[in-house]
């Protein structure tokens, strides 16, 4: 027959236990922040890592995520803390994006767009811009932490899509004043529905 209060004090230890690991859990893991335009290849990008089934039915306001661990190619495993996915409205900035980068905890912020509809529609290439700058303005202090990515989507859709993106990017830097962010950002291009480029960014993120 246990003693009394064994029972209690097996429960006790439980909990500790369990706390002890959510602690460390916690501590460990990082946040992961995925911004951008309408239709950039976002909610896709968060749908493949945590491997979870992607329904194209649109994020409006912002949804959130349980955490999950994602393992790169290399073994190693990536905690990422819950978070939200936002949607692409204009009015989302205001809202969400401050908030959302300007916290003390380690952190990836990445910034999806099209290369076709920036190409191709004036107005969503305005969008883009203001963005990325409101994204530096609040961003640039914690540059030298904190990693940024810019995920040049739906490549597969822009003929001569490499020097097409070099071309954004050098605008960006110099018409657009943006050098501060992009010269220590790491930039990517992607065709967003292809899983081996999915995989690929996956592998290359450091957080």
């Amino acid at each position: 027959m246990l003693p009394f209060g064994y029972p209690i004090y097996l429960l006790f230890a439980v909990l500790v236990t369990i706390i002890g690991a959510w602690h460390k859990l916690s501590k460990d893991a990082k946040e992961l922040i995925v911004l951008g335009p309408l239709a950039s290849g976002k909610t896709l990008w968060l749908c493949f890592l945590r491997n979870v089934e992607y329904k194209n039915a649109g994020t409006f306001d912002r949804e959130s995520f349980p955490p999950f661990t994602f393992k790169k190619k290399n073994g190693d495993s990536i905690k990422i803390k819950s978070g939200y996915d936002y949607g692409g409205q204009e009015e989302n900035i205001k809202l969400y994006y401050e908030q959302a980068i300007c916290t003390s905890t380690p952190k990836a912020v990445m910034f999806f767009f099209s290369i076709y509809d920036y190409l191709n529609n004036d107005s969503y290439k305005r969008d883009v811009i203001a963005r990325l700058g409101f994204i530096e303005n609040k961003f640039r202090s914690q540059l030298d932490n904190d990693n940024f990515y810019l995920v040049i989507s739906y490549a597969d859709k822009v003929s001569d899509y490499k020097n097409k993106a070099k071309e954004i990017t050098n605008e960006l830097k110099q018409t657009h004043k943006l050098t501060d962010l992009l010269s220590k950002a790491n930039i990517m291009v992607i065709n967003a529905t292809n899983k081996s480029d999915l995989e690929n960014l996956k592998n290359k993120m450091n957080i």
